[in-house]
């Protein structure tokens, strides 16, 4: 009698075989929803400072926009100190609204406007309050909790009709979350509501 012996083949190639595809699937698994949610939380940092911006922009606006109804309501011709440090597009103003000079209140001064001629690099940085999170720029120092952001704001204004319509633009630049530089640009119209009309 012939004993044919029979032999089985391994198997512990294939377990190791199926243990690294179980990994390998179980990091795919893992690392979609990571890379989903790390792509999520930089669209929504982008988002936050793209709408501080444009904020910060339309502030610029609003800003002129008050010395103007200011300057209308106290009798004072419109653009009054107004015009005149903004409408040269070479050489923007800011938009120091601490400015208070000659007054006995806190109330904004039509002086908040100044024009930044060649320091608008250094001056145009926007600087925000630790705990108020206010923003400000100005033109002297600044006291204890105050850091320069990474926004800077400028302000050109253009005379569109003589004494009646000006064109506002306010433009704010700030480093994205790629590092690229961004800029958002509003504008808006002015109009004189009390023009001479003798």
């Amino acid at each position: 009698m012939t004993c044919i012996k029979t032999t089985r083949p391994s198997t512990a190639g294939f377990t190791l075989i199926e243990a690294l595809a179980s990994i390998t699937l179980l990091v795919m698994a893992i690392s979609g929803p990571m890379v989903l949610s790390a792509q999520s939380l930089r669209v929504s940092r982008e988002a936050r400072l793209q709408l501080e911006a444009t904020q910060l922009a339309e502030e610029g606006i609003e800003i002129v926009h008050s010395l103007r109804d200011d300057n209308s309501a106290d009798g004072t011709p419109w653009m009054t100190d107004i015009l005149s440090e903004c409408s040269n597009p070479a050489q923007p103003c800011i938009a120091d609204i601490t400015e208070h000079s000659g007054l006995s209140s806190t109330a904004w001064h039509h002086n908040a406007l100044k024009s930044c001629a060649s320091a608008c690099a250094s001056l145009a940085s926007l600087y925000k309050h630790n705990v108020s999170g206010i923003y400000r720029q100005k033109t002297s120092g600044f006291g204890a909790g105050w850091t320069k952001s990474d926004f800077t704001r400028l302000i050109t204004l253009t005379e569109v009709v003589a004494g009646r319509e000006v064109k506002v633009t306010s433009t704010v630049t700030y480093k994205g979350y790629s590092g690229q530089t961004r800029t958002i640009t509003v504008t808006g119209d002015l109009y004189n509501w009390f023009p001479d009309l003798h």
